[in-house]
């Protein structure tokens, strides 16, 4: 969806703009992502440990994000 789709709904436009430029950046953090690939040949590091630590710091910003989002609607009364 747009950020104008989300306004229509209710949700203030710098708080969902915000909030998709943080979570844009899962990306290139969550694998299998091609940065950490590039990454990884560039600095001769195994592949699969940078996915093993990318998955904990995609969950976990993920996470954060997801109870952030939830916390702002109950306390704005939105959705």
């Amino acid at each position: 969806m747009l950020v104008s789709d989300y306004a229509r709904r209710g949700c203030p436009e710098p708080f969902v703009g915000c909030l998709k430029a943080s979570a844009a950046v899962l990306g290139g953090i969550f694998p299998p992502s091609i940065p950490m690939i590039l990454f990884a040949v560039a600095t001769d590091t195994s592949v699969g440990e940078l996915f093993v630590a990318g998955i904990g710091r995609g969950l976990l910003i993920g996470g954060a994000l997801m109870i952030y989002g939830w916390l702002y609607a109950r306390r704005h009364g939105l959705g």
